[in-house]
């Protein structure tokens, strides 16, 4: 895989490690029409429709889903990335499903719950 960041990588490998997950998709570097798992959202800067393709889709144990992002700790209040966890975070309640945002200072000792 093409990570973008250690950060992703180490979420990636305690994702892999820790036994309740069924499977992990690492969508975030599929981009520009590559998967049909993105998140549309209005871009805050130029008011156009875009497209977010999360890092992690991860399929639970129980049969839930969960939508992951790792993200740099300094770009967390980003307006662009606050647009794209607004959208993503309407969309995962009325599907059912989580979304997180993982800080890349908290990956390495991260634990997936």
């Amino acid at each position: 895989y093409c990570f973008d960041s250690n950060p992703e990588r180490e979420v990636f490998w305690s994702l892999l490690n820790c036994g309740k997950i069924s499977k992990v998709w690492f969508t975030g570097m599929l981009t520009h029409g590559q998967s049909d798992f993105y998140i549309s959202y209005i871009d805050p800067d130029s008011h156009t429709l875009r497209h977010y393709y999360p890092d992690f889709l991860v399929l639970n144990d129980d049969g839930s889903y969960t939508i992951l992002e790792v993200k740099a700790d300094n770009q967390i209040e980003n307006a662009i990335v606050q647009a794209k966890a607004d959208y993503t975070q309407q969309m995962a309640i009325a599907s059912g499903m989580r979304y997180e945002i993982v800080k890349s200072s908290n990956a390495e000792k991260y634990v997936y719950n």
